[in-house]
């Protein structure tokens, strides 16, 4: 099996990542704890002594995985918040990135909103996360209206048309793919940037 003395936060991340390869190549009801104690070299139990159930481990993996996006999101706050048109910029250009990438968090997302619309606890959770982000959209609009680089729009709804631009953008980027849709992408953000900027 795995290596036996990984510190606890190592062991959970170890699982984790295995099960956003297996969610993510099988998607969630085909994906077995024994398929993901298997792939990460572990018994079933230890995966059992930190999640409960099948369903605790993809809520801790959606949550693990947001959090990563929110932490790069905070930083580009930290190096770009003075900037809020560069900072909207960066924002997208890590979206890129990160749809690009080999284990990109967005099927899993995409398989985690399905559920949600079925399930009360997961949508509870996808709207958490989903009101926070359209809050921090919402304060950097707010920074571009006050430093007048962004024309006097209301912040909540530009918030909102650019959260759901983004959405629209991983949707086409998983069924057509990173490479095509990239170009297309960065036309239409810019576009956007170009009603709302002075």
């Amino acid at each position: 099996m795995g290596s036996k003395h990984l510190p606890k936060a190592e062991r959970r991340e170890q699982i984790l990542r295995t099960a956003h390869r297996l969610f993510e190549a099988k998607g969630y009801h085909e994906a077995r704890i024994d398929d993901i104690a298997e792939a990460a070299k572990l018994s079933k139990g230890t995966i059992y002594r930190f999640y409960s159930s099948k369903k605790e481990l993809f809520v801790a993996l959606a949550d693990y995985l947001t959090s990563e996006f929110e932490n790069e999101v905070d930083n580009l706050i930290e190096d770009y918040g003075h900037q809020p048109k560069k900072l909207i910029l960066a924002i997208c250009e890590a979206l890129f990135t990160l749809l690009g990438g080999k284990n990109s968090p967005f099927r899993v997302a995409v398989r985690f909103a399905l559920m949600a619309g079925e399930d009360k606890e997961l949508r509870k959770i996808g709207e958490h996360f989903y009101n926070r982000w359209i809050e921090k959209i919402e304060i950097i609009t707010k920074r571009g209206i006050k430093k007048a680089e962004f024309v006097n729009v209301r912040p909540r709804a530009t918030a909102l048309i650019i959260v759901l631009l983004l959405d629209g953008i991983i949707l086409h980027a998983l069924v057509r793919g990173h490479e095509p849709v990239a170009k297309d992408a960065n036309i239409a953000i810019k576009q956007l940037l170009r009603l709302i900027c002075k």
